[in-house]
C-alpha cells in the first residue's frame, strides 16, 4: 500500500511547476496520531497573490471521492493565496488556525512557509491565560443557568446550556494544555493528544454522552487540574467577574474569546 504521505506528495508535485506556486502542505486529521480509514487528504497549494488572482475559479478547488464509496471524500486540494494564509495569523477561527499548527510542508519554493504555518497555529501565553479565564467564567455561567432551567422544567434550554458548558470545558482544557481548540469532530482525540489527564478526558466524555450531565463534579475535577498546573483564577469567582466586567483587559478578552457570555 502506498504511504499516505507519499501519495499526498505525489498529488501536489505537478503544482510545483505552475507559475506563481510558492509551496504546498498537508493538513487535517490524516497527519494526526488518531488518523483512521475515514481520514481524507486535505492538501493546500499556496500561490503568490498575483498568480492566485489570475487563477480561474474552477482551478482553485478539486475533490475526488473513493472508488469503493462514492459518497466518501478521498482527496481535497485547495488553492490559497499567500496573503490569505498570512491573514489567518490574525483570525479568531480556532478550527482554521489549529489545522495549520501540525501541517506537513511538501515543498516551499521561497522559504518561510513552515514558519508562517507555525505562527498561525501558535498559542502565545498572553492569549492562553485570558482565554482560560473567559472559558472558565462561561462554564460557571452555563452551569448555573442549566441548573435553573432544569428546575423550571425547561429541558430544551437546559440541554443547550449543558452543551455550552461542556464545550467551554473542552476549550479550556485544550487551551490549558497549550493548544488551539480544533473543530469538534476530533475533540476527544485532541484532548488525549494534548496530554490532558485520561481520567479527566473520560469524565468529560461521559458527561457529553449523558442525558443529564454531572457538571459540578466535572467542574471540580477541572479546577483540581488547573490548580496542579499552578493557576489560581478559578479560586475567586467574584474577582474573575470583576476582571471581565470592569477592566479593559477582561472586557477585551470577553469580546475576543467568549462564545456564550
Amino acid at each position: 500500500m502506498i504511504d499516505k504521505f507519499e501519495r499526498a506528495r505525489a498529488l501536489v508535485a505537478p503544482y510545483r511547476e505552475r507559475p506563481g506556486v510558492v509551496g504546498a502542505y498537508l493538513a487535517g486529521s490524516s497527519i494526526r496520531p488518531y488518523a483512521d480509514e475515514h481520514s481524507d487528504l486535505d492538501l493546500y497549494v499556496v500561490y503568490d497573490d498575483d498568480a492566485f488572482e489570475k487563477l480561474p475559479l474552477p482551478e482553485r478547488y478539486a475533490v475526488t471521492f473513493s472508488s469503493d464509496d462514492p459518497s466518501k471524500k478521498d482527496v481535497e486540494i485547495v488553492c490559497i493565496s499567500l496573503a490569505r494564509l498570512e491573514a489567518e495569523a490574525l483570525t479568531r477561527c480556532d478550527g482554521l488556525r489549529a489545522m495549520r499548527q501540525h501541517a506537513v510542508v511538501f515543498f516551499d519554493l521561497k522559504g518561510g512557509l513552515d514558519d508562517l504555518l507555525a505562527r498561525i497555529g501558535h498559542l502565545p501565553e498572553d492569549e492562553r491565560v485570558p482565554r482560560m479565564r473567559i472559558h472558565y467564567r462561561e462554564l460557571l455561567w452555563s452551569e448555573a443557568k442549566a441548573k435553573k432551567a432544569r428546575q423550571r422544567g425547561a429541558l430544551a434550554n437546559a440541554r443547550l446550556l449543558e452543551a455550552a458548558a461542556l464545550e467551554c470545558v473542552w476549550r479550556m482544557l485544550v487551551v490549558a494544555a497549550g493548544q488551539r481548540p480544533t473543530r469538534p469532530d476530533w475533540a476527544t482525540q485532541e484532548l488525549r493528544v494534548a496530554d490532558v489527564p485520561e481520567a479527566l478526558v473520560a469524565q468529560w466524555e461521559s458527561a457529553v454522552t449523558s442525558q443529564s450531565p454531572a457538571l459540578e463534579p466535572l467542574r471540580e475535577a477541572v479546577e483540581t487540574w488547573l490548580s496542579s498546573l499552578g493557576h489560581t483564577f478559578h479560586r475567586d469567582a467574584f474577582e474573575l467577574f470583576r476582571w471581565i466586567a470592569f477592566t479593559a483587559e477582561g472586557s477585551a478578552a470577553r469580546e475576543r474569546y467568549a462564545h456564550v457570555l
